[in-house]
């Protein structure tokens, strides 16, 4: 049966892997300001490592996963074949967050790490029950991310980038639908568990709660 191409391109362009990377980039290339009074050159700096943690490694290791055998697909069809994959992005995530906690950067940032960390690791559990989509996992923690700097700091700025995540959102669910990916169930199971991480990590790490 072939691919739907738009939903296709879709899936790809929203892939897991990379979203968390381009919430970043979207903050610290359009937003720095918001975090970096004092250094002009810190996010730059920032974005490049998280590429290298966030989107280099990973390639990196689902590659040699899919060379030993490990997952059989770069989407990963079989609950079995998410669980290493799973294990070693959370991991990524709980040391980016720590690192980020030792470098004393803005608390908010902390939040981005922790956030996508905690989703993982629901993600991995309950990968023993249900496919939920990683797809939509990320896309409701990108939602969440801004929605949460959007009311916390008051700002209108970040309506842009949420109402960009949310249209990403519903454009992702019918492609993976589209595609016959996931369940209606699957799908906002995906997006409830990274709405819940996210907030609360957020309110753990900017809101002090």
């Amino acid at each position: 049966m072939k691919r739907p191409g738009w939903a296709w391109i879709l899936s790809v362009l929203f892939h897991p892997l990379w979203v968390p990377w381009l919430i970043f980039f979207v903050v610290l290339h359009f937003y720095a300001s918001s975090f970096f009074l004092w250094s002009k050159q810190l996010p730059a700096w920032l974005l490049k490592l998280s590429a290298i943690c966030w989107l280099l490694l990973p390639a990196v290791l689902l590659f040699i996963f899919k060379q030993a055998g490990i997952i059989t697909t770069w989407e990963m069809e079989q609950a079995r074949e998410r669980r290493l994959p799973l294990l070693c992005l959370l991991a990524v995530y709980i040391f980016s967050a720590w690192a980020m906690h030792l470098w004393e950067l803005d608390v908010r940032l902390q939040a981005l790490p922790a956030g996508v960390a905690l989703s993982l690791l629901l993600a991995f559990l309950l990968n023993e029950f249900s496919k939920i989509s990683l797809h939509t996992l990320a896309l409701g923690g990108a939602t969440t991310f801004f929605a949460v700097l959007a009311y916390h700091t008051q700002h209108t700025a970040w309506l842009l980038p949420l109402i960009a995540s949310i249209w990403a959102s519903g454009w992702v669910y019918a492609a993976r639908l589209e595609l016959g990916a996931h369940t209606h169930l699957q799908l906002m199971g995906g997006y409830g568990t990274g709405m819940v991480a996210m907030w609360a990590m957020y309110c753990y790490k900017a809101c002090g709660l």
